[in-house]
């Protein structure tokens, strides 16, 4: 088939995602790419940006557009002959936990739903993506409508019958088995509020008055000028360093987490977690919360020892595996995040556009 894949915000997790799907896919691709800069404006704008590189898609058999993007702006602009579209939803602004001094921006909150409801078919990226954007969307609905609630039922429900999960593809390899001398705890997280890196670094200071050994690799990106907390963690903890700081290359990145032997996560809001599943994939024992999309990442069998309720819990959990044999745990986390591979997940994607592609025939 002919695809032509929309990224109106063509950086970090939403470029790997794009460029792995259209090498491990059996289809032909057209990318239309944005600059991953300003995400707000490229909500608003992008859709004109798009059009104006392609001003008639009628020529393909798909379009596969992800979130950041007005969706009704680009059909209007290519009507009255347009592909079937297929929308994957990476984040959405309707599930995102803001601080209590932001409000969320209800126009790009209903911007999310509309969407949804243009698009032919609708995929999320974890099912507790999908569950909790159709738990909110029938919330906001029922808030909007009438007393007698048709309109919620109408919004969910709709977008529910013609959605479905497929996990994002990660390419890293397993890695080899640690020979550090003293273990190294890994962050490889934004450097951002809905990450929550408080609490991680203060379970850390616990460790460090106790005495227990370990290394710090701090890797992620970081899009702030003054990122809470990271600057006086960098201070703290100076003598266990021996990484701080984004990677500048993937051959960088991939070295740093095939030689850290436990990456935690204290994260309010993941839809997925890439950035975890590649360590776990490269030999790292993970160490996370019990919510989120982390209990659907890791076989049951392991959430017992491996996920924590609360974040009091934390420095006591990381302290014990810091201490015990990790390669055999280490070796079955990597073997289960096999799963996410490209290579086993490209056919799928495969199917599911070919679907999407014939329901307006089918129609």
């Amino acid at each position: 088939m002919r695809i032509l894949f929309v990224e109106t915000f063509a950086g970090g997790s939403h470029a790997a995602f794009a460029d792995g799907l259209v090498r491990h896919s059996r289809h032909q691709f057209t990318m239309v790419t944005l600059p991953a800069r300003n995400w707000r404006l490229r909500t608003r704008t992008g859709a004109f940006e798009v059009a104006r590189t392609v001003p008639d898609a009628s020529g393909f058999d798909l379009v596969f557009v992800t979130d950041l993007i007005t969706l009704s702006d680009l059909l209007a602009l290519w009507r009255p002959t347009v592909p079937p579209v297929l929308l994957y939803l990476h984040e959405s602004q309707l599930t995102y936990p803001f601080p209590k001094d932001r409000n969320p921006d209800f126009d790009l909150v209903l911007r999310d739903i509309r969407n949804a409801l243009f698009a032919d078919r609708v995929v999320f990226n974890s099912r507790f993506h999908r569950r909790a954007f159709l738990e909110q969307t029938a919330t906001l609905a029922d808030r909007l409508c009438d007393a007698d609630g048709d309109i919620a039922s109408g919004w969910a429900g709709d977008i529910e019958k013609r959605s479905s999960v497929l996990y994002p593809g990660v390419e890293v390899q397993p890695g080899p088995a640690r020979t550090n001398p003293v273990p190294r705890v890994l962050w490889n997280h934004r450097w951002e509020y809905d990450k929550r890196p408080g609490p991680f670094f203060r379970a850390l200071s616990v460790l460090q008055e106790e005495g227990v050994p370990f290394e710090l690799v701090v890797l992620g990106e970081n899009p702030q000028d003054q990122p809470k907390g990271f600057p006086e963690a960098r201070e703290r903890f100076a003598d266990r360093i021996v990484q701080w700081g984004y990677a500048e290359s993937v051959e960088e990145y991939r070295r740093w987490l095939s030689q850290s032997d436990i990456v935690v996560s204290t994260a309010k809001q993941e839809n997925f977690g890439i950035a975890v599943v590649e360590a776990m994939r490269s030999g790292c024992v993970p160490i996370l919360p019990r919510r989120l999309s982390y209990p659907e990442l890791l076989p049951e069998e392991l959430h017992a020892d491996l996920l924590y309720d609360r974040d009091r819990e934390l420095p006591a959990l990381l302290k014990r595996w810091l201490a015990m044999p990790r390669d055999a745990c280490a070796r079955a986390v990597s073997a289960a995040m096999a799963r996410f591979d490209w290579k086993a997940l490209a056919p799928a994607y495969d199917s599911l556009m070919e679907e999407t592609a014939a329901l307006r025939t089918a129609g």
